[in-house]
């Protein structure tokens, strides 16, 4: 599955990002970029579908039992 972004809905964000920072490494723009920009935390491992992925999970249950 290929994920397009509107190169319009992140202009601006984009923008008001880099004219924040400064001049900085881009390594140290990686995260800010993905969750405030892309609005996609790379903190979470399911990148917010977690709740979609496992809401309906049929062992839930006997998984926290262990």
């Amino acid at each position: 599955m290929i994920l397009t972004i509107p190169s319009a809905s992140i202009r601006d964000p984009l923008h008001e990002l880099l004219a924040g920072t400064g001049l900085v490494k881009p390594a140290a723009l990686t995260k800010r970029l993905y969750k405030d920009v892309l609005h996609f935390d790379l903190d979470d491992p399911y990148l917010g579908l977690g709740d979609l992925l496992f809401g309906n999970y049929p062992f839930a249950k006997e998984d926290h039992n262990h």
